[in-house]
């Protein structure tokens, strides 16, 4: 009785599952190569430092949007490592706020991949140019975009379009 009870749970399942399967386009195939595609990026994935692998899963695993992004430091293990330039992009970035220590020499930031941008918050001493679109300049300029440098007023801080 048990047996037979067991017997009828599996085929029911295995009918639910034949079920769904000719229900999708998906050739079996594709499901396997996503699996081995998914199973290569968390063995990527696991290789990161703590912080940049947390950001990730954040974001592609649980499909949160990154809407605020903060920046306190890009500071690298060599003093050699600098970096010049940043960019941050995003479509649903409303926010970015950058604190940057005096070893970190980004000198420009380029924020035309946020069309969402509402508002940049700049706190470092060596950042002088900020790279927006038109759309973004005249927001700026309507101050529907607020950029708020913490500098000012010994900073030099330039709006160029891109």
């Amino acid at each position: 009785m048990f047996r037979r009870r067991l017997r009828e749970g599996y085929e029911r399942e295995l009918l639910l599952f034949a079920e769904q399967r000719c229900l999708t386009d998906a050739h079996p195939l594709e499901a396997l190569s996503a699996q081995e595609v998914e199973t290569r990026i968390r063995a990527v994935v696991e290789t990161l430092p703590e912080r940049c692998r947390a950001v990730f899963e954040q974001y592609f695993y649980r499909g949160e949007s990154a809407r605020r992004v903060v920046l306190s430091s890009l500071y690298c293990s060599s003093p050699y490592e600098t970096s010049e330039s940043l960019t941050v992009s995003g479509t649903a970035v409303r926010i970015i706020e950058i604190t940057l220590g005096s070893y970190d020499k980004v000198q420009w930031l380029d924020i035309t991949g946020c069309p969402a941008i509402q508002s940049v918050t700049l706190n470092s001493y060596y950042l002088k140019t900020l790279y927006v679109t038109a759309g973004q300049k005249s927001a700026i300029d309507a101050q529907r975009i607020v950029i708020n440098d913490q500098n000012y007023p010994t900073s030099q801080l330039e709006i160029k379009v891109r």
